[in-house]
C-alpha cells in the first residue's frame, strides 16, 4: 500500500504546475446596442503562488518517500527480530538437548557407581534431579521455537503451521567473540542520524514550512487583465440605424482580500509544525528508552557470559571428568 503513495504525490506535483487558462469571450448583439464582440481575459497570480505550489508538491513527494523508507525499515526490523528470535530459539534448543544428554550420562554414571558401592543414593538422586531440570528446560526451549516460528510466519504472511528451515547466522556460533558496542551517548547520536523516523519528521516539517509560504502568498490577489474589441456609439441619441464604430478596449480587475487573508491555512500549518517539533522530542525520548533497554540487556548478557565462561563451565567440565574417572 505504501508503494501506491508515490504516484499520487507525483500527480499532485503535476497538478501544482498547472496555470489558469485564459478566457475567450465572443458576443453577438443587434447593431443598436453596445457590445464586446471579442473579449480575452488572462489571470495573473501574484505572490509566486505557482512556485509555492510546486515547492509544496516537491516537499510532499519527499515526505512520501520518507514515509515509504520508514515503513520498509520497520518491516525489516520486525522481520529481523523475528528471524533472530527463531535462530536463538533453535540454538538454545540445541544447547538444552546437549545438556540433557550430559545429565543423562551423569545419571547413568551415578547408577553404576552406586551399584559398585562407590556412590550413595543421594548422588543418584541429585543426578536424577538434574535430568528432570534438563527435561523441563527442553520443553520450554521447544515452546520457544514453536512461538518464534509462528511469529515469523505471521510476518511473512504465511500459514502459522508452516515449518521454517533457516541457516543460523555466524554470530550465534559460541566460538565467536561478542561484538563491541559503542557507548550509550554514541548509540543515541547514531540513531538520531540514521533512523528513518527522524528523517520522516524532518520531511514533514519541510512540508509545513512550504504550506506556510503558500498561505502567505494567498494574501496577494489574482489580477485579471482583459481586452478586446467593442462597438462604441458615436452619438448620445438612440435610434434605429445608429452608426457604431468598433474599437479596442481593456480592463483590469483586482479583487480585494478584505475578509480572507489566508489566516486559516497558515494557522493550521504553523500548528502542525509545532506538533511535529513536539513529536521529534517525543521520538528522541522513545529511542532513548529503546536504546537503554537494549544496552542494559546487552550489558547483562555480556556479564553473564563472562561468569559462565570463567566460573560455571570449567567447574561443570571438572565434575564430568571426575565422575567419568570415578
Amino acid at each position: 500500500a505504501s508503494m501506491e503513495l508515490e504516484p499520487v504525490t507525483r500527480a499532485n506535483l503535476v497538478l501544482a504546475k498547472t496555470r489558469i487558462n485564459p478566457k475567450l469571450n465572443f458576443q453577438a448583439a443587434p447593431a443598436e446596442s453596445t457590445y464586446h464582440p471579442v473579449d480575452l481575459t488572462v489571470t495573473v497570480q501574484l505572490g509566486f503562488k505557482r512556485q509555492r505550489r510546486i515547492e509544496l508538491a516537491h516537499r510532499q513527494l519527499d515526505s512520501t518517500n520518507a514515509l515509504i523508507r520508514t515503513m520498509a525499515w520497520k518491516i525489516r526490523q520486525d522481520t529481523s527480530l523475528a528471524f533472530y528470535e527463531l535462530a536463538v530459539a533453535k540454538k538454545s534448543l540445541s544447547v538444552v538437548e546437549d545438556y540433557l544428554a550430559v545429565t543423562q550420562r551423569l545419571f547413568s554414571i551415578a547408577q553404576k557407581r552406586k551399584d559398585a558401592r562407590d556412590a550413595s543414593g543421594l548422588d543418584v538422586l541429585r543426578a536424577d534431579a538434574a535430568v528432570s531440570d534438563a527435561k523441563n528446560q527442553l520443553v520450554q526451549a521447544q515452546i520457544r521455537v514453536r512461538q518464534a516460528t509462528r511469529q515469523l510466519n505471521i510476518l511473512l504472511n504465511r500459514s502459522t503451521e508452516n515449518s521454517l528451515n533457516i541457516l543460523l547466522p555466524d554470530l550465534l556460533k559460541l566460538e565467536t567473540a561478542p561484538p563491541e558496542v559503542p557507548s550509550f551517548p554514541d548509540l543515541l547520536t547514531i540513531a538520531i542520524q540514521h533512523r528513518p523516523e527522524f528523517k520522516q519528521i524532518e520531511a514533514n516539517r519541510n512540508v509545513q514550512l512550504a504550506s506556510i509560504k503558500l498561505a502567505k502568498s494567498g494574501r496577494w490577489p489574482d489580477v485579471q487583465i482583459g481586452g478586446g474589441i467593442s462597438s462604441v456609439s458615436q452619438t448620445r441619441q438612440t435610434f434605429i440605424g445608429e452608426n457604431f464604430t468598433y474599437g479596442p478596449f481593456g480592463y483590469l480587475s483586482i479583487p480585494l482580500p478584505i475578509n480572507d487573508h489566508q489566516q486559516g491555512p497558515e494557522a493550521i500549518a504553523r500548528a502542525t509544525y509545532r506538533q511535529l517539533e513536539a513529536q521529534f522530542e517525543a521520538t528522541i525520548t522513545q529511542v532513548k528508552q529503546e536504546l537503554n533497554l537494549a544496552y542494559s540487556n546487552f550489558d547483562t548478557a555480556e556479564e553473564q557470559l563472562d561468569i559462565f565462561l570463567r566460573e560455571i563451565l570449567p567447574k561443570q567440565l571438572r565434575i564430568v571428568s571426575l565422575s567419568e574417572r570415578g
